[in-house]
């Protein structure tokens, strides 16, 4: 059964990674909240050899982010992956739609009572991969 979800286009697939490479991304796509499971995934990092982490997306709406997007970093080099880590901003729409293509897996470590449609919306659109669970 095929379930529209109203996205004019599908980004191109991504080019096939080369032979060899070991690196996979993992993304939390969308805009930056606290609710949104950002810390989860922060928190995990350290287990996740060999993966790069992507927050793709602006820091919440109307709002600059920097001053978040710097505790996230200090958060991802306190336990020793600051390189592994990625933090966009705000992305246009054509390029937010091909880093979602791009991922290997996309992660929602959402918070009870957290809506996030649009991030879902646009992730099953570009056929990524996603994690979710209704257990907080």
């Amino acid at each position: 059964m095929l379930i529209p979800h109203f996205v004019e286009h599908r980004p191109d697939s991504p080019p096939a990674r080369p032979a060899g490479t070991a690196e996979k991304t993992i993304i939390v796509a969308g805009f930056i909240f606290g609710t949104k499971g950002h810390q989860v995934l922060l928190d995990a990092m350290p287990l996740l050899p060999g993966v790069r982490v992507a927050f793709v997306g602006g820091a919440s709406a109307g709002a600059g982010g920097s001053g978040r997007h710097d505790a996230m970093f200090e958060v991802a080099r306190r336990h020793g992956v600051g390189d592994w880590l990625e933090v966009t901003g705000y992305l246009p729409e054509e390029e937010y739609q091909r880093r979602l293509a791009e991922a290997d897996l996309a992660v929602c470590p959402f918070y009870p009572h957290k809506s996030a449609s649009g991030s879902l919306s646009s992730l099953i659109a570009a056929d990524c991969p996603v994690l979710a669970s209704d257990i907080p």
